[in-house]
């Protein structure tokens, strides 16, 4: 176990080693570079006070970097011979003299106190030492990858007088599940652990601050969303803040593009992390990974092939890729709507009118809270837009207008019928079972006194996804002359004037452009 912590321990200083080379593996190795990497080492090495393994792992990894440069070695051979040479020191005094240390006398630092707390953008855990100078900290996880990982964080030449209460936490709430500290090695070097579970995988970060040592998991995204719920019924506008879930759904859509500013996070190695655009060729450039094709990849493509390559130099990398500024005037959709994806920006373009240009919303979409995240990934605001209200108040002033970079996302709701024409309250209906007909346009407000009773008609897709017309006669169902007709999921009900012409007319002009305002406003309104 102890060689496994070592190891580890190894393969951070050699990450710290490599962040000191900025050309990384993109440029030509030469006898100048070699010279500052060993330099860096020497210096790394004095100021960690490095045992002999770790300055052969080093060395080691350096010399791995340099073997087929071309570049003389020399000088890092002569490193490695000096390793071997002990230390020779003119105040030293006779052997015979020097006195043994025991354990006993050494100096031991401690590990105190556990605290846990809670921000509103993240859980911390505090851990309270004295005279502690040196810790490790890694990721563990668990062969099962829906179980979360557990952050861990070894506190050598310390020993715990943690209380029997702190050295097992559970807290009711927060990103840490459990919490537990022990003396993991009761002789030299004395180790000291403690665990972090998280309750699920999120970014993570461990710093010194004086004589704490601070664990801390976010609660949500690094991004900061404000949310703008846009109303018809007021001019009030309520601000709150959320997770930026939904936005990161463009993730799986939106191909990088030449030109795109790209802003990287990496954990735990957080000096990493970065902005970079997209050149020319496609390509990104990235310190240990160099040269990286992004250009044609999704966001979500992206972050795997970078944390593959990372995960050579440091343990279990977490990539985070957001698109910081998009090179193309875009827009983006997901969710209940029949084509998700990224189309291009047209000028005065309203919201309505896009979604009715890709084919409109799916049988179960929420069209009362329709999203639309706006603005820059760090402060991004969501206007949420009840679309049934607009149909239904034939109100299309309050449509909204589209800007360029805009992500639309249509949550999933109930199944909807959709009720057109001469009927008091025209616009979408939730479904239920067993709902029919004259029911729906009762809790319509009823049919209007120029309304075409028997030319009803009910526009039903087939198992195909073809439109199907069913003619109804609402006037004999009044009379009871014949039976109601019960509604499905998605159907689209067609009330019209007395003059109005046929479904098929309704089906090819109409249809299509359910959700735009001059077409509904015709329909209400006659030819």
């Amino acid at each position: 176990m102890i060689i496994k912590r070592n190891n580890i321990f190894f393969t951070v200083l050699a990450l710290l080693f490599f962040l000191a080379v900025p050309r990384a593996y993109s440029e030509r190795l030469t006898s100048e570079t070699l010279q500052n990497d060993i330099k860096y080492y020497q210096r790394v090495s004095k100021q960690k006070d490095l045992n002999t393994n770790d300055k052969y792992y080093i060395l080691n990894r350096i010399s791995n970097k340099y073997k087929d440069s071309g570049v003389n070695l020399a000088p890092l051979n002569r490193e490695l011979e000096a390793i071997n040479k002990p230390a020779v020191s003119s105040v030293r005094p006779p052997a015979a003299k020097q006195t043994k240390t025991t354990p006993a006398a050494e100096a031991i630092g401690r590990v105190e106190k556990i605290l846990i707390t809670e921000t509103p953008g993240e859980s911390r855990v505090l851990v309270m030492t004295s005279g502690v100078e040196r810790s490790n900290y890694f990721l563990m996880k668990d062969a099962d990858p829906e179980k979360p990982a557990k952050i861990v964080v070894d506190f050598y030449g310390a020993k715990s007088t943690v209380s029997d209460i702190g050295r097992d936490i559970s807290p009711n709430e927060g990103m840490f599940a459990n919490v537990t500290t022990e003396q993991f090695d009761d002789e030299p070097p004395y180790i000291v652990r403690t665990t972090a579970e998280l309750r699920e995988n999120t970014p993570y970060r461990v710093k010194r601050e004086d004589n704490f040592w601070i664990i801390s998991a976010e609660k949500q995204s690094p991004d900061e969303i404000i949310e703008v719920t846009v109303s018809t019924a007021s001019e009030q506008v309520a601000v709150s803040t959320v997770t930026a879930s939904a936005a990161d759904s463009v993730k799986a859509v939106y191909q990088i593009e030449i030109g795109d500013v790209l802003g990287i996070i990496i954990y735990p190695a957080e000096e990493l992390s970065r902005e970079v655009i997209v050149q020319p060729d496609g390509n990104i450039s990235f310190p240990l990974i160099g040269s990286l094709q992004a250009k044609g990849l999704t966001v979500k493509a992206l972050e795997t092939e970078m944390s593959e390559r990372l995960g050579q130099f440091i343990s279990n990398p977490q990539v985070t890729v957001t698109i910081k500024q998009f090179s193309r005037r875009q827009v983006f959709i997901t969710g209940e709507v029949k084509a998700v994806g990224a189309y291009p920006y047209k000028e005065n373009q309203r919201l309505m009118e896009f979604i009715s240009s890709i084919g409109g919303f799916s049988s179960n979409a929420n069209r009362r809270e329709v999203k639309v995240y706006r603005g820059p990934p760090t402060k991004r605001q969501i206007h949420t837009v009840n679309v049934e209200e607009i149909v239904s108040t034939g109100d299309f002033s309050k449509d909204f207008l589209l800007e360029p970079g805009d992500i639309i996302e249509v949550q999933k709701g109930s199944p909807k019928i959709a009720l057109l024409g001469d009927v008091g309250h025209p616009g979408y209906y939730d479904h239920r079972p067993g709902i029919k007909l004259l029911e729906l346009v009762s809790i319509a407000g009823g049919f209007t006194d120029t309304a075409s009773l028997k030319k009803v008609s009910i526009i039903r897709k087939t198992e195909g996804n073809e439109q199907k017309v069913m003619k109804v006669n609402l006037k004999k169902i009044l009379q009871g002359k014949q039976n109601d007709v019960e509604l499905q999921p998605g159907d689209t009900i067609f009330v019209p004037k007395k003059s109005i012409a046929s479904a098929g007319w309704f089906i090819s002009n109409i249809l299509p452009w359910l959700t735009l305002i001059s077409l509904i406003l015709v329909i209400r309104g006659g030819i």
